[in-house]
């Protein structure tokens, strides 16, 4: 085992006991007494503060994470063998095998003493209020009424304010009223059977559903429509993929499970409607994906009736075989002649084949969602459908997945994310002293720059653990760090991941392998989230200003790039986070876009390295950045990145064709003196925080464009000094809205003081 890595487990054995080895299960007792008595004093007091009507929502937050996590330390006390079996089955990246023994014995006092942390700290503040009431009223109810709330300019809203619901994937039903506002119902194809030649539900599976709809009714707000897609045999055939209910394992060029599809809604989603306090989304799929190649986690094969699709595509696009073979470099002698085989090899990256099946299956699975909704609308027209798709694919070096974010955002009424942020410590893959931000944030960028008012929602949060990462950190603050990052840059509605217990405590039948990553190992992390999701709900107004400001700075994104070039994503994000801090608002332009609009609505244009582009793009860039402030922005220094080297089919660009761009401005990242050339290009304004000398922070930041707010997140552990008063501005006396504290001219940034919401004098 790495050093690095017995060194983390270790200190997690002692952070997550949060006490010495001879303070063991011999004083479970005693500590389970001692919160007993912790909950009854708060139950006192919050019924004084209730009393005169003050603000305790997260005092009575920790109240039911007390009782909560009573009942889970006792269960995990008792069952100790049983523990250490679901234990086992962790990840040994995660949990190295050798500790499971050790690891199981320290988590019952483990869970206590956080626990016994947060309700000491919870009898403090409510003592506090009741001293000085005058400072704290009620300002809303909790948890938000979402019975009667409607989606409007990309918020969940009631009486015009907004409300950013939120939940946990697979709540506990008897937990569902306290500690989450939304759950699905979930239907699959493998719910069909077919009674000679028509596929049927039913009697049973039928009431199995309108059973859980009754649950959710009782203890919800709101819930949604999950589609699955665990097929059943006669949805098999092929069987393309792993096939089980995360992910979509038949073929969807088999037009007759479309009209499956219909039967299934038809009876299943009528019942749903039915249901006057549930929300109507459905999310159409989980995670879907399309690899091509070997080197993924999820190819596919695909079946015959893809392949003659594929020819199908190919000779209505260019007509002649000649044509085709032209462009390819190839000799077929027909459009039937075509053969690909799969996994595709990765040689032929930078091709016409290549690019053109790429292209394929990208239009080929939007076409099947566009069909998918289109059967869900005929059930319900007030249905909102999303896809859960993870920003990861996004980001992903390789764009043969089949996913095409830009297409698929227009199909949806919400648009689905399943996105994580790794790092702030933890144990796993990525272990770091710094948060991940990038890959989600950016996915919530692309979202809002295209779609700035359809409702973004996470149905699959990654904040506190994902299948390489578990965060151990027992204060919380990377957790709120991460959810105020997100709702900042446009998240409106969460579900994180998730609930592993039932309602004794004992961890769920399924996932065991993620349970030692469940929330519900961690009072600390459960605590964090339900208390910030109380700061974001009352700041709402706010964090709606600073999503909606204006987004001066485009950045240009090509598609064909992404499909062709490896490396084209990470020198995007390179770009992109270098423009993220300077704290300008930044719009990310598909180059697609620009066919249909022929304009970017922008004063400033960065182009990252971009290799491969279509040339019809280029006529059309260069009439939407005329009169523009321009730059080429490389990231290999000496050597340089290619701008616009080849088109999609790999031949030379003519020089001719990009006369237009030897007036943009080049900045090199990776040359000394970069940072001050970016921030004199893009002009960074008033409303952007500096250091002592007048630098831009390098931490993320924003400004409202009313000026009266300024949103700050140190993404690091290292403790950032900025300096509210210096030449450029003087916003000294700002007062910071989560803490309700004055700053100075000066004001300190650390992993604690994860966020800062100043309002401006």
């Amino acid at each position: 085992m790495e050093i690095w890595l017995k060194r983390s487990v270790a200190a997690l054995v002692i952070l997550l006991a949060g006490v010495s080895q001879a303070e063991s299960q011999d004083n479970f007792a005693a500590k389970e007494q001692q919160i007993q008595q912790q909950l009854t004093q708060l139950d006192s007091l919050l019924a004084k503060a209730n009393a005169k009507n003050l603000d305790v929502r997260k005092q009575q937050i920790a109240v039911q994470v007390g009782y909560l996590f009573l009942r889970f330390a006792r269960w995990d006390h008792v069952h100790q063998d049983e523990l250490r079996n679901v234990l086992k089955k962790t990840p040994q990246q995660i949990l190295p095998p050798e500790r499971v023994p050790e690891i199981a014995a320290a988590m019952p006092v483990a869970q206590l003493v956080e626990t016994e942390k947060l309700l000491a700290a919870a009898i403090q503040s409510v003592r506090q209020i009741i001293r000085k009431p005058a400072a704290r009223v009620t300002r809303n109810s909790w948890p938000p009424e979402l019975k009667e709330a409607k989606i409007s300019n990309g918020y969940y809203r009631t009486g015009g304010r907004p409300i950013l619901p939120y939940s946990f994937f697979w709540l506990e039903n008897s937990l569902s009223r306290e500690f989450g506002q939304f759950k699905n119902a979930y239907i699959h194809p493998a719910q069909l059977k077919m009674v000679g030649s028509t596929p049927t539900i039913s009697r049973e599976q039928r009431q199995w559903f309108k059973s859980t709809l009754r649950q959710n009714s009782a203890n919800q707000r709101v819930s949604y429509l999950f589609l699955g897609h665990n097929p059943p045999d006669f949805f098999r055939q092929p069987r393309t993929g792993r096939g089980t209910s995360q992910f979509i394992g038949y073929d969807i060029d088999n037009s007759q499970h479309i009209n499956w599809w219909a039967t299934l809604l038809d009876t299943h989603a009528r019942d749903f409607v039915n249901y006057r306090n549930t929300a109507k989304i459905c999310l159409m799929a989980n995670e879907p994906h399309w690899f091509s190649t070997r080197n993924s986690w999820g190819t596919v094969n695909f079946s015959s009736a893809t392949k003659q699709r594929f020819r199908t595509y190919l000779r209505v696009k260019y007509e002649k075989i000649e044509t085709l073979n032209r462009w390819w470099r190839t000799d077929y002698r027909s459009f039937d002649a075509i053969d690909i085989s799969f996994p595709l090899d990765e040689r032929l990256r930078g091709t016409g084949k290549w690019y053109d099946w790429c292209r394929f299956n990208m239009d080929r699975v939007t076409h099947f969602f566009a069909q998918l909704k289109q059967q869900v609308k005929k059930t319900d027209r007030q249905f909102h459908v999303t896809i859960k798709l993870p920003s990861q694919l996004l980001a992903a070096t390789s764009h043969d997945h089949g996913i095409d974010w830009h297409a698929l955002a227009k199909v949806q009424d919400i648009l689905g994310v399943d996105s994580a942020i790794d790092g702030w410590g933890g144990v796993g893959r990525f272990r770091k002293n710094r948060l991940d931000w990038q890959g989600s944030v950016f996915a919530l960028d692309f979202y809002k720059s295209l779609f700035p008012n359809k409702l973004i929602f996470d149905s699959e949060w990654h904040g506190f653990s994902n299948i390489h990462w578990r965060d151990t950190s027992s204060d919380g603050y990377s957790l709120r760090a991460k959810l105020w990052l997100q709702h900042l840059h446009g998240l409106g509605m969460n579900q994180i991941w998730y609930w592993g217990r039932d309602k004794n405590g004992r961890p769920v039948s399924k996932n065991q392998e993620e349970f030692y990553r469940s929330i519900c190992t961690s009072p600390a992390a459960m605590m964090s989230y339900l208390e910030t999701m109380v700061d974001v709900n009352d700041n709402a107004d706010v964090i709606e200003k600073l999503v909606s400001r204006k987004r001066s700075v485009a950045l240009i994104y090509s598609e064909d790039s992404a499909i062709h070039d490896p490396g084209y994503l990470k020198n995007l994000l390179q770009v992109y986070t270098a423009a993220k801090l300077q704290g300008v608002g930044l719009r990310i332009i598909p180059l697609d876009q620009l066919l249909l609009d022929q304009k970017i609505d922008a004063a400033s244009i960065l182009i990252p390295p971009t290799k491969f582009v279509l040339t019809q793009h280029l006529p059309i860039l260069k009439l939407a950045t005329r009169g523009k402030n321009v730059a080429f922005v490389s990231t290999a220094g000496k050597n340089g990145n290619a701008f616009f080297e080849r088109d999609v089919y790999g031949n030379p660009i003519k020089s001719k064709q990009l006369s237009w761009s030897k007036t943009a401005k080049r900045i090199d990242l990776a040359n000394t003196g970069s940072e001050a050339k970016l921030q004199n290009f893009l002009g960074v304004g008033k409303f952007v925080l500096r250091d002592h000398d007048g630098t831009p922070i390098n931490i993320l930041q924003g400004a409202s464009d009313d000026g009266k707010y300024i949103w700050v997140c140190n993404p690091y552990r290292e403790t950032t000094k900025i300096f509210l008063k210096n030449q450029f501005h003087d916003f000294s006396g700002a007062v910071d809205i989560l803490s309700q504290q004055t700053i100075g001219e000066t004001m300190a940034m650390d992993g604690r003081n994860y966020v800062r919401i100043l309002k401006i004098k």
